[in-house]
């Protein structure tokens, strides 16, 4: 059974990057948003969340707080790219 892997991306482009990197190795789910990646992490265990920081939706204060948020949701690590 493969890991699973989160990649938080609003880039529409940008996540498949990212899959076509991991795909092979982990089981990968795409969001758009901060309150749909917490909507996932609650429902699926994840070993990784890929972060964009630099979502268009949030102001960085509030991106911050995000990221806490997720990190309070998830026993796996939290990248920040």
């Amino acid at each position: 059974m493969k890991e699973s892997v989160l990649i938080l991306e609003d880039n529409q482009n940008d996540p498949d990057i990212v899959l076509n990197i991991l795909k092979e190795e982990y089981e990968c789910d795409t969001v758009r948003t901060y309150n749909d990646a917490i909507k996932h992490i609650k429902q699926k265990s994840y070993s990784a969340i890929i972060v964009d920081f630099y979502l268009e939706s949030n102001v960085d204060s509030e991106a911050l707080k995000s990221l806490e948020h997720l990190r309070t949701h998830t026993n796996g690590s939290v990248f920040i790219v």
